[in-house]
């Protein structure tokens, strides 16, 4: 058993419970900011764009909870399970499922939201300036929607083996990197290309991207618990 597993097994509660849920408050607070920042840089380009965001807002906070919290709180808890019992073969059937469960529900978002949704919105609202902005700012962002799902699901495995401080790192990181970068797309800071109501959604995908990749290659080559094999159920 690895050290960091043995203290959160047999430590103080108080002390574990503290230093385990502040960094993730941390990494949660910098989503916020992302929020926030979209929502300011969009307000600059005026009330239609802001109204496009508003329209697809809804969609991608409920694809960050399912990813982050129900999936992803299932994946924690399923590997650490497993890991508590001391079954290391069944932590990486878990994760590798996880990740196969994450793919899948990231692609009904994709197909749904990224290839197909103006039906869905023309339910919402029906003025076409306002409408074309979403769908154009959906096809970006639910197009790269498994990036997003995978960020959250190795964010999870990581804390299945005790590592809540580098996916909050990840995310803390990647929020500032996704302002900055959608402000630059947004409204076309240092002489850039402006990309308007797509800028955001632009620095979402490049983020996620990146973040992504550093967090399997993070599992895969920098920690010993487990690895990320394909594992079938018998």
């Amino acid at each position: 058993m690895s050290e960091r597993l043995n203290v959160m097994l047999k430590g103080p509660i108080f002390k574990m419970v503290c230093k385990l849920s502040f960094p993730n408050f941390v990494g949660v607070s910098s989503m916020t900011l992302v929020i926030f920042a979209d929502a300011f840089f969009i307000g600059q380009l005026g009330i239609v764009h802001l109204a496009s965001l508003a329209i697809v807002f809804p969609f991608t906070a409920l694809m960050q909870m399912m990813s982050a919290g129900a999936i992803g709180g299932a994946t924690t808890s399923s590997i650490s399970r497993s890991l508590g019992n001391g079954s290391n073969s069944n932590a990486e059937t878990a994760a590798w499922h996880a990740i196969v469960i994450g793919i899948i529900i990231s692609l009904i978002f994709t197909i749904f939201l990224g290839i197909f949704p103006k039906y869905i919105f023309n339910f919402m609202n029906d003025e076409n300036e306002v409408l074309n902005g979403a769908v154009g700012y959906a096809h970006i962002a639910f197009g790269g929607s498994v990036f997003i799902w995978l960020v959250y699901i190795f964010s999870a495995i990581l804390r299945a083996l005790g590592d809540v401080v580098t996916p909050a790192r990840v995310q803390i990181l990647g929020g500032i990197v996704q302002v900055f970068l959608s402000g630059i797309l947004t409204l076309g800071w240092f002489g850039t290309t402006k990309f308007g109501i797509l800028g955001p959604a632009i620095a979402m995908v490049i983020t996620h991207i990146s973040m992504a990749l550093y967090l399997f290659i993070y599992i895969q080559f920098k920690q010993s618990q487990i690895r990320l094999i394909p594992q079938f159920l018998n």
